[in-house]
């Protein structure tokens, strides 16, 4: 199953995170969350296990896509 990541330093509400998983499992997709993370390095793992992502205002990088 193709998994769909929510990647977020600050938590989305969980009303929009209910909202999401909807949409996603719905299309058929896993959701996954990565919330209140500290290192790049724990983005970078939860960005290799997913086809998309969903973030709020975190940066993503060159290095984190790749």
């Amino acid at each position: 199953m193709k998994n769909v990541l929510i990647a977020t330093e600050k938590p989305f509400a969980k009303a929009a995170v209910e909202g999401i998983k909807k949409i996603v499992d719905a299309a058929g997709y896993n959701l996954m969350t990565l919330e209140k993370y500290s290192d790049k390095s724990e983005l970078i793992g939860a960005c290799s296990k997913a086809e998309a992502v969903i973030i709020r205002s975190d940066k993503i990088t060159r290095e984190v896509i790749e």
